[in-house]
């Protein structure tokens, strides 16, 4: 039963993304300045992911204090919410394009922000959990 409550929830989660990224994909095209931005198409997935750590800390936590459901759960939706292998993508199609300096920022502050956004999730989970 929790294998499926899992694929549901990673299924939910991938849909999430997606939309999210498309949201997040027209914004940039219909703002005037943004778009101008190398690179500025890849914020959705950034944003993602950085919001999925957050939410993995949280779900650390929560698992931490309540039990191992919360991480299948919360596990199921955020291995489908978060895609680190696109963000890689979105690094290396920057690189491809002869924006090598950007897309090591791009890489560099998504990993950074993400691990930042995971701890302050933990933090967070601890002082409500």
């Amino acid at each position: 039963m929790i294998a499926i409550l899992v694929s549901f929830f990673g299924a939910l989660g991938a849909v999430v993304r997606f939309l999210l990224d498309v949201g997040a994909k027209e914004w940039v095209e219909r703002s005037s300045r943004f778009s101008q931005v190398v690179g500025a198409k890849s914020f959705g997935i950034f944003a993602v992911n950085v919001l999925g750590s957050f939410l993995s800390g949280l779900a650390f936590a929560l698992a931490w204090s309540y039990g191992g459901i919360w991480v299948g759960l919360a596990g199921g939706f955020l291995s489908g919410f978060t895609t680190f292998s696109t963000a890689m993508v979105d690094v290396l199609t920057l690189h491809l394009e002869g924006h090598s300096l950007r897309a090591l920022g791009l890489w560099a502050s998504q990993f950074l922000l993400a691990l930042l956004a995971a701890f302050a999730g933990v933090g967070l989970g601890f002082v409500c959990f």
